[in-house]
């Protein structure tokens, strides 16, 4: 309608749906010469059934660009694996083979995010069209940087270090596309109070094996879950990957759930 008759006729500038039977009866109402005339028009069930099925097919040509990009995590870790496939993330998975230079003198924040993007990198070089998520995770209590350790002698150090004490826990994560060449790249901190442990509680432990395969000596999610007295913050980053945040960068890239 013309803006003067919406202004001085507004409710007749509406279109009113009459429903009966199998059909939907518009009647629509515009300014003519002389005044107003009214028009309508019907729209049966085939015509309707026709349109939602043209709209089905223009989300499902939205869905297939959104989501038919290659993503791979650029970690063999299954802490890492696990919580992508909780959030009905597809992807696969690629070891980067790259050694972890912990000696960098650098902010636990920044070696977590050159880690992560050492890693996304290494990957991202064998393939030209793909989003690749790198990440690491570092346990950090004053100038001490620690990912897993080495040896059983080395889990000792480290637990027996974290005994009674609130540490830091660093995990960077960084997102490239290679075929636009865009990258996010992010570190989230969380904070964990562990328990004054007994030198028996630290030697149980460390026959569980599970030291072996967790920054600062410990995995929070296992048998090492009785070691902390409080986590504050992101308990997916805890495990080595903070989730939200990487799905909201992953819609920067277009990827959708």
């Amino acid at each position: 309608l013309p803006k003067r008759a919406v202004a001085l006729y507004p409710e007749r500038s509406r279109r009113a749906p009459i429903h009966g039977g199998h059909s939907i009866h518009f009647v629509t109402q515009r300014q003519v010469a002389g005044g107003l005339t009214t028009e309508s028009r019907t729209l049966d069930t085939f015509t309707r059934l026709r349109r939602l099925y043209a709209l089905f097919l223009i989300m499902q040509m939205w869905h297939s660009v959104h989501m038919s990009r290659t993503i791979i995590l650029a970690s063999t870790s299954p802490r890492r694996r696990e919580l992508l496939e909780r959030a009905c993330v597809k992807f696969t998975v690629e070891s980067p083979q790259v050694e972890e230079d912990m000696s960098q003198k650098v902010s636990p924040q920044q070696l977590v995010k050159n880690l992560a993007f050492a890693k996304a990198s290494a990957v991202a070089a064998r393939h030209k069209d793909a989003i690749v998520i790198g990440a690491d995770t570092v346990v950090a209590l004053g100038n001490k940087r620690w990912s897993k350790p080495e040896s059983e002698k080395e889990a000792r150090m480290m637990l027996r270090t974290l005994s009674g004490k609130q540490h830091e826990i660093w995990t960077g994560f960084c997102i490239l596309d290679t075929k636009i060449k865009k990258r996010v790249l992010k570190a989230v901190r969380a904070t964990l109070q562990m328990r004054k442990l007994t030198s028996a509680e630290i030697e149980g432990y460390i026959k569980t094996g599970e030291p072996m395969d967790g920054a600062g000596g410990y995995k929070i999610q296992g048998a090492g879950g009785f070691l902390a007295d409080f986590i504050s913050g992101d308990y997916s980053s805890v495990l080595g990957l903070p989730l939200s945040d990487v799905l909201a960068a992953l819609q920067k890239f277009g990827i959708r759930r």
